[in-house]
């Protein structure tokens, strides 16, 4: 029975009327005891576990009000893009990831959940509290990494020209906010986390390959904020980790390219795109290639590379590391031994018991041990 407030008088007339035994109706009597209608019985019974069961707490009302303040914050933001761009936005949500964008519900749906399951997936590799990666601003808000899907590049440049424009702050000057035009996707945390990119000739399992990318890059740098970036090729192998984990493949840099960035260059992937997705084995077998025949890059040099240097096998290697110190239950400790020491030498120190040479030749001995 549904509990319904402030019916008790009902309830009282409903069983001393509608639901009340004949006044004439006989009764059997045995002894002392007496056989009452076992319906007014379970009605009585009903009626006191509703004048019984408490009402809806202060917690109870008050997360229904933060849930309808949220989703009304949302409505309003949506509205506000909808009117700088000058066009209807499709919208998913699920947990802290909003997605908005042009592509068809369904996978806009898709990447909403491919979002969550890269936060998810980051908060299971790093054992930390949910709560220590995606915090509210300010006491209040609701705690949002805003995804913008675009099915080409004039709805990303569109949003880019029309909506970032005008809320960058200082860390996004004319010269990068240029070169964001010329890419296929972006990220920013400032003044507020968000993801940008459009899909192009690409296939929907690409896109997916790519929020799960920028996500992890996202929540590395928001997880317990130190002021300090974090080094690119621990960016860059994390990702792929994650990419592997969410989706079992990594397509970020599925084409054959010299740079990672050349990526997100005009022109058109080739057709076997699916044909050219990483797949961990492959990459395992890569990196033991590398180590085995010494062209790796020495920790020190590879832990100082900016984006632009880095090259596919940098990547693998990365990737490699990465999952070496997981596996050695060595990564978060890594992670918030960087934050804090914001040096690798320190980091290596702290988290892996020596310096990079020593790291290096652990790693080495992994690697080419097959693991």
């Amino acid at each position: 029975m549904r509990r319904v407030l402030r019916r008790d008088n009902f309830l009282s007339r409903a069983i001393r009327s509608d639901f009340a035994p004949p006044r004439r109706r006989p009764v059997a009597r045995f002894g002392a005891l007496t056989v009452v209608s076992l319906a007014v019985a379970a009605l009585a019974a009903s009626w006191l576990t509703i004048r019984a069961a408490p009402p809806a707490s202060a917690d109870d009302a008050s997360d229904a009000a933060a849930a309808d303040a949220a989703a009304a914050a949302l409505a309003a933001a949506t509205k506000d893009y909808e009117r700088k761009l000058g066009t209807t936005l499709r919208v998913a949500s699920r947990g802290h990831f909003v997605v908005r964008g042009d592509m068809d519900q369904p996978d806009m749906e898709n990447l909403a959940e491919t979002a969550r399951a890269a936060f998810d997936d980051y908060v299971a590799t790093m054992g930390c509290d949910p709560d220590d990666v995606i915090k509210p601003a300010k006491k209040g808000d609701t705690p949002w990494v805003e995804v913008f899907q675009f099915k080409s590049e004039k709805g990303y440049t569109d949003f880019l020209d029309k909506v970032f424009s005008r809320i960058r702050d200082e860390t996004v000057d004319d010269r990068r906010l240029a070169l964001m035009r010329r890419q296929r996707g972006m990220f920013v945390l400032t003044p507020r986390p968000i993801v940008a990119q459009y899909q192009g000739p690409s296939e929907i399992s690409t896109v997916r390959s790519q929020v799960v990318h920028k996500t992890s890059h996202v929540l590395l740098l928001l997880h317990r904020k130190a002021g300090a970036w974090m080094p690119w090729w621990l960016l860059e192998g994390l990702a792929v980790r994650q990419e592997l984990s969410v989706l079992k493949e990594s397509r970020t840099y599925c084409l054959e390219v010299d740079r990672p960035g050349d990526y997100f260059k005009p022109g058109t992937p080739e057709a076997d795109e699916a044909a050219k997705a990483r797949l961990e084995l492959s990459w395992r077998k890569r990196a033991k290639a590398m180590v085995d025949g010494s062209s790796h890059r020495d920790l020190p040099v590879l832990a100082k590379l900016t984006l632009n240097e880095l090259v596919l096998d940098d990547v693998i290697q990365s990737w490699s590391i990465v999952d070496w110190m997981l596996r050695d239950g060595k990564l978060p400790a890594f992670v918030t031994a960087y934050k804090k020491e914001r040096e690798f030498a320190a980091a290596c120190e702290t988290a892996l018991g020596g310096p990079p040479s020593a790291v290096e030749a652990k790693w080495r001995a992994s690697v080419a041990g097959g693991k």
